[in-house]
């Protein structure tokens, strides 16, 4: 059955340790210049990958990340990760006012 195997696949993961070997092998280094990651990329292409730093990506978590490393880094995508970080900063500001009004928690922050 197709699905069923498109569904296992989909759940396989890759770890860390492969993915570095991979790259560490000429063919894989060419697979990654064929898809337009620049070499640069992928000596640290494990940790791109492994966005929640769990020593694993999944297919899907690979192809996204593969996908957004093609090519140049454009303006777009800089203003679009500063915007992000604004917002992240601002909410992290109002988690901690809102700790620190916690009187068990007050000593420690």
């Amino acid at each position: 059955r197709p699905s069923l195997l498109v569904h296992k696949i989909s759940r396989l993961e890759i770890t860390a340790g492969a993915i570095e070997a991979v790259v560490q092998t000429p063919e894989g280094c060419q697979a990654l210049l064929d898809l337009d990651v620049g070499k640069e990329d992928h000596d640290y292409l494990a940790d791109i990958l492994d966005a929640d730093k769990s020593g694993a990506c999944d297919i899907g978590e690979m192809i996204d990340g593969i996908s957004r490393l093609r090519g140049e880094p454009r303006r777009s995508d800089i203003v679009s990760i500063d915007l992000m970080v604004r917002v992240l900063q601002r909410q992290v500001g109002e988690i901690l006012s809102q700790v620190r009004t916690i009187p068990d928690f007050s000593t420690f922050c």
